[in-house]
């Protein structure tokens, strides 16, 4: 198997923030089976199914992301939506995900935190509800969900799937694999967050620009089931306003250069991902999408040579090299041969599409 092969396969497992669509969506990869959490208010009556960082808007939710770690074993973020304000925290224990959802402010009548399952991608799976717990068959066994906390029923939730309803009023606790009570929740929460801040430690007096840098990086990291690949593209917004993900040119170089630092996978990831994104002509596209669209028209500056050789300067492996020279040859070349001005310097003029 190639390198490649081996590294995306290892880097697209276990729990993580892989959706695109919602930042509360928590997802098991390579199963793709979801948890994902939702807020049912009855004010009027309406019903958060998904969340994003930045939506803009009347009435839209506000997330204040907190710290992720990369490979998602700890998570918190806090949500604001119509006059509900929780923080929602998770982690890994093991191969499992725990999750506690504590309120900090509520309407009248408390809202409902919704845990509805979901197989992602069209992925194989069944999915049902027995008492107070959640199970998906997938094809490698049986996973359960448990929730801890203040159950209620709500036929009238807007799920199409079988779900959990929790009362907003004391902390809720959500496990898998086995019932875990709110005090073992806790427990595991501080164990991965005090981690965390552990590697954030290490890098000193610049602790907190690695982890403005580092959690960025992680909310934006996404699994992208098109072509079976985990990349960081710059906004989940844009993702979903462009067939599910987007990847810009020179962004996504820059963003596998300070993956480069401590995160060697996902360096290669956007770095390979993006230069695979090439055209016919031999240059990298300003932009491609899920729609299939890219700019054909146009490129960025070329540093995908640049990005190439920081990550090998640090990591060391030659295919790396390898399976990116050709491309970047050939998009160097084109930018010579196409973008040259008379004196010698390059231009980004884009050109018509025809041509």
């Amino acid at each position: 198997m190639h390198p490649y092969d081996q590294l995306r396969r290892s880097i697209s497992r276990g729990w993580n923030t892989w959706n695109t669509r919602s930042v509360l969506s928590h997802v098991q990869l390579p199963s793709g089976f979801a948890i994902n959490l939702g807020i049912k208010e009855y004010q009027c009556g309406y019903h958060l199914t998904e969340a994003l960082i930045g939506r803009q808007g009347a009435d839209v939710e506000e997330i204040l992301p907190g710290a992720h770690a990369y490979d998602g074993s700890y998570t918190a973020l806090t949500l604001r939506w119509r006059g509900v304000e929780c923080t929602v925290r998770t982690a890994h224990d093991g191969d499992d995900l725990v999750m506690m959802i504590t309120t900090a402010r509520n309407q009248l009548k408390p809202a409902l935190l919704v845990v509805e399952s979901a197989m992602l991608w069209n992925r194989p799976g069944m999915l049902s509800r027995q008492g107070n717990t959640l199970r998906a068959d997938l094809p490698d066994g049986p996973m359960n969900v448990y929730l801890h906390g203040k159950i209620a029923e709500d036929v009238l939730v807007n799920t199409h799937t079988p779900y959990l309803c929790a009362e907003l009023t004391q902390p809720i606790g959500i496990s898998t694999g086995t019932p875990r009570s709110i005090v073992e929740i806790e427990a595991i929460l501080d164990r991965e967050e005090a981690r965390l801040s552990a590697q954030a430690a290490c890098y000193g007096e610049h602790a907190e620009c690695w982890q403005a840098m580092q959690t960025c990086l992680a909310w934006d990291t996404i699994y992208e089931p098109k072509k079976d690949r985990v990349i960081t593209p710059v906004s989940r917004i844009w993702n979903c306003s462009h067939g599910g993900y987007v990847l810009f040119c020179w962004d996504t170089y820059f963003a596998a250069m300070m993956a480069a630092l401590d995160h060697r996978e996902l360096a290669y990831m956007n770095a390979i991902e993006i230069t695979r994104e090439h055209m016919p002509e031999g240059f990298v596209p300003n932009m491609a999408e899920g729609t299939g669209a890219s700019t054909r028209d146009r490129s960025q500056p070329p540093v995908g040579s640049l990005a190439a050789l920081t990550i090998y300067r640090r990591y060391r492996e030659k295919w790396f090299l390898e399976m990116l020279y050709d491309d970047l040859l050939a998009w160097n070349r084109w930018f010579a041969a196409h973008r040259t001005l008379p004196d010698g310097t390059l231009t980004w003029a884009a050109i018509p599409i025809s041509r």
